[in-house]
């Protein structure tokens, strides 16, 4: 379950929970589509706003595993996710951590661009620390890593324990989850992203009030209840996956 923060819908801030719906396959992408989950309004981007919508979103899932949880957003929404489900994964899309490596390691060090790839590749690259397997592997391109910072940009290394090698250690561990076979590695962002483009372009890329959006976003719940009813009696762009064709229904009977 993936949080992305949509700017400029009305005066308040706007985050969304999205996930797959792993009952259902898009025809024509062949993948599991995105829906809206729990919509969060509010004025102030702060610990404890933040810590009573994961808390609200905790008790649903008081007897489900451990859900995995992604965000890009400030450390406050991170916190209050770790807060409210203090043994789920937590993960944070590796291109966002290698743009605020590119940016400090460019505007605030200075370091040219030929050296720059050479350690981001350490970190970022095919064989860098983001794709490791396992601990050990890690553990070893970390040293590698290391090496390349000295090396390069000593400078770098405190920013780097403080901001980024955290969030890397979170999504390797994430990665271990016995329970996550459906997700790809390195994690991505995309399918937020993808709903909060379909989220501005339900609103026409305009401003609403605040009565206004509620409604909206209303509107954007029942159609994708109405696509789950829809692939229940074979219409529409969604299918039922094959561990759920039992629930499979003519026209006639629905």
């Amino acid at each position: 379950m993936t949080f992305d923060k949509t700017f400029n819908l009305t005066d308040v801030h706007v985050t969304a929970a999205v996930c797959k719906n792993v009952a259902l396959l898009n025809s024509r992408t062949m993948e599991d589509p995105g829906f809206f989950g729990a919509f969060f309004l509010y004025g102030n981007s702060d610990f404890r706003v933040f810590a009573q919508f994961f808390q609200q979103i905790a008790l649903e899932f008081a007897e489900s595993p451990n859900p995995v949880l992604g965000s890009d957003e400030e450390e406050a929404m991170r916190n209050a996710m770790a807060f409210a489900f203090p043994d789920a994964g937590i993960l944070t899309r590796n291109r966002h951590l290698r743009g605020i490596c590119v940016n400090y390691l460019t505007d605030k060090i200075g370091v040219p661009h030929g050296p720059k790839i050479r350690l981001l590749s350490t970190i970022f690259g095919a064989n860098g620390l983001v794709h490791s397997t396992g601990d050990v592997v890690f553990e070893t391109r970390l040293e590698i890593a290391y090496r390349e910072m000295h090396k390069t940009a000593p400078e770098f290394i405190s920013y780097f324990e403080t901001h980024v090698l955290g969030k890397i250690r979170d999504n390797l561990a994430a990665s271990q989850l016995s329970h996550l076979t459906d997700i790809s590695w390195p994690w991505t962002n995309n399918l937020a992203e993808s709903l909060n483009h379909v989220l501005k372009q339900t609103t026409n890329w305009r401003k609403l009030t605040l009565p206004a959006l509620v409604e909206t976003l209303n509107d954007l719940v029942h159609s994708q209840s109405k696509e789950i009813e829809r692939s229940l009696i074979g219409r529409g762009d969604l299918m039922l996956q094959e561990q759920f064709l039992r629930f499979r229904m003519t026209t006639d009977a629905w």
